[in-house]
């Protein structure tokens, strides 16, 4: 029943109200595009016609209605009307252009033979004939003696440099003071030396590696940052050096950690290490 009365209410309201506003602002409602604005009080269920939704204060909401309803949906298309009567008949047209050429007729048959003619001059003498075959081989004849030697053939390319290698699979464990993880024999000579160390830890704290290539007192350096256990924690420290050997030797590399005061202990291991070594014919420094 509320409902009822409320509809009631609004009716009477937008009556009494639109010929208000209807005599006051005939020109604004509706507006252009046929819409009427209003607004609803919402305590106490009064409406008003205004010119415009910003008209409406924080107690009343908006309300809007179309003038005219809105145009209905296309209809379907009605049936084919009859078919209407001929019309008169036009005049006649003009003439066409001439036709294309018919194709030719067949050969006729053939005619009786003519007279013989009289004796033409000599022509000129004809070009020599093809030369025959070839003979057979005759006999081969004696050996004659030995030419003098060459001059000598440029130089060859080198071959293949000959290398070494060695790998540790693992895993070794790493310690806070420097260990050696692998190491490479190598004869004297001229050595481009490759090493790689495939490093990892458990620990919930990020730690600092690093590893070193030493052969004939020379030493390349790597430090690579492994990440707290939980991430993507794997590392390869990679390394290279190139260096004269006048003795035997080897190269070796080592690793250590880093870690602060407080930070806890890790366990850092390295797996797959490798020693490459390329000899080469000479090496200079520039």
């Amino acid at each position: 029943m509320r409902h009822s009365g409320l509809r009631i209410t609004l009716f009477f309201v937008i009556v009494v109200t639109g010929t208000l506003a209807a005599a006051v602002a005939f020109a604004q409602i509706p507006d252009s595009d046929g819409v009427i604005h209003a607004c609803y009080h919402t305590g106490n269920g009064g409406i008003r016609v205004v010119n415009d939704d910003t008209e409406c204060s924080s107690g009343e909401s908006p309300l809007d209605w179309y003038q005219v309803g809105a145009t209905g949906g296309q209809g379907p298309q009605g049936p084919a009307g009859p078919a209407g009567a001929d019309g008169a008949q036009g005049p006649q047209g003009v003439q066409g252009l001439p036709g294309a050429d018919g194709a030719d007729g067949a050969q006729g048959p053939q005619g009786p033979p003519g007279a013989d003619g009289a004796d033409g001059a000599q022509g000129p003498q004809g070009p020599a004939g093809v030369d025959g075959a070839d003979g057979a081989d005759g006999a081969p004849g004696p050996q004659g003696p030995q030419g003098p030697p060459g001059p000598q053939g440029p130089a060859g390319a080198d071959g293949a440099a000959p290398g070494l290698a060695s790998s540790t699979v693992g895993p070794l464990k790493i310690r806070k003071r420097a260990i050696v993880v692998e190491r490479l024999d190598l004869p004297a000579g001229a050595y481009v030396l490759l090493a790689k160390v495939s490093l990892g830890q458990i620990s919930p704290h990020s730690t600092r590696v690093v590893c070193g290539l030493r052969a004939g007192g020379r030493l390349d350096r790597a430090s690579v940052v492994l990440a707290a256990t939980g991430s993507a924690s794997a590392q390869t420290a990679d390394l290279m050096l190139s260096r004269v050997l006048a003795a035997p030797g080897a190269a070796q590399v080592s690793c250590r950690y880093y870690r602060s005061g407080r930070q806890r202990k890790p366990k850092v291991t390295a797996a797959y290490v490798e020693i490459a070594a390329i000899e080469l014919r000479s090496l200079t420094f520039q």
